[in-house]
């Protein structure tokens, strides 16, 4: 009787202690199952945002749904530790064979787990890298445009000015605006190669747009430039030479007015000093010849001179 209870009291235990077995890696199996759902639903979502394709919205969305899922890191390390704690507890009543699958599965999601953050961390660091390429592209597009439109403004409103002088300047000026025109060519041209690798990579067709907008604006700009240039160069030549012939004019005038007071003191009016008046006719007719020059002169340089530049020539 006493050896009849005691087979009944061990199989009492025996049966208690299947049956917590049996729990237990019931438990382990859900478990199991739970945080593979858990890791494929997660692994899904950065299969998703894998590639840097697209514009900046596209690429910000895929940033935000990698650092929610980074952020979200700490439920699945908190799975795979739950499965870990109920790995214990299984290989206890398990055989050899048996815990070397468990092994297996155990690696496994710890494998499929670290590989799911290693991705997501490289998807989002490529990600964030093109996106600091588009806020490159996108400054340094902004800034030459910008510096484009002043440049423009400069050239289209041309001021006039009132002396060769101020004309003179006003050349240099716009002779050193050119000179920084044809130095800026370097910046373009870095500006496309950057746009070029940018759309390898997002495959962006309006990149290519927006690059050679601003480049046609850039030539059309040049062509401005060596325009106005040499209207500029023209209008200071004109002027310098008005000035000049102005200045012949005076010292011929001055000359013509010295000869006609020596020869009215000296000249006796009773004879004519014919050869005193001819040389007196050659002058004046040197000197029609000079400022008939100069008033064709001053009608070129009168249209591209200020007002009180104008009045003056007048």
């Amino acid at each position: 009787k006493d050896l009849f209870k005691n087979i009944v009291s061990k199989s009492d235990d025996l049966l208690k202690k299947l049956e917590d077995a049996a729990d237990v890696h019931k438990a382990y199996n859900t478990q199991l199952h739970l945080v593979r759902n858990w890791i494929n639903n997660e692994n899904e979502k950065v299969i998703a945002c894998d590639g840097v394709h697209g514009e900046k919205n596209d690429i910000n969305g895929k940033i935000e749904k990698l650092e929610a899922i980074l952020q979200n890191k700490p439920q699945g390390e908190s799975h795979r530790e739950k499965l870990l704690s109920l790995h214990e507890k299984v290989i206890v009543n398990t055989s050899t064979k048996g815990k070397e699958a468990l092994l297996k599965e155990s690696n496994d999601v710890k494998d499929k787990l670290d590989s799911l953050y290693t991705d997501a961390d490289n998807y989002l660091k490529n990600l964030k890298e093109t996106l600091e390429n588009w806020k490159q592209f996108d400054a340094n597009n902004d800034e030459l445009k910008k510096w484009c439109k002043h440049l423009e403004a400069l050239f289209k409103e041309i001021p006039q000015k009132n002396s060769a002088e101020e004309k003179l300047e006003m050349l240099d000026n716009f002779k050193n605006h050119q000179e920084e025109i044809i130095q800026k060519e370097t910046q373009f041209d870095q500006l496309t190669d950057f746009s070029n690798v940018l759309i390898s990579k997002t495959g962006v067709e309006k990149v290519k747009i927006m690059n050679n907008q601003l480049i046609n604006r850039y030539k059309l700009l040049t062509v401005l430039s060596k325009e106005v240039v040499n209207r500029l160069s023209n209008i200071y030549t004109d002027h310098d030479q008005y000035q000049q012939k102005y200045k012949e004019a005076s010292n011929e005038l001055n000359m013509l007015e010295k000869q006609v007071k020596t020869i009215s003191s000296s000249m006796d009016f009773k004879t004519t000093n014919r050869e005193a008046i001819q040389s007196m006719n050659i002058e004046k007719d040197k000197v029609d010849s000079i400022i008939n020059d100069l008033i064709s002169l001053s009608e070129k340089v009168l249209p591209e001179t200020g007002t009180s530049g104008r009045e003056l020539i007048r």
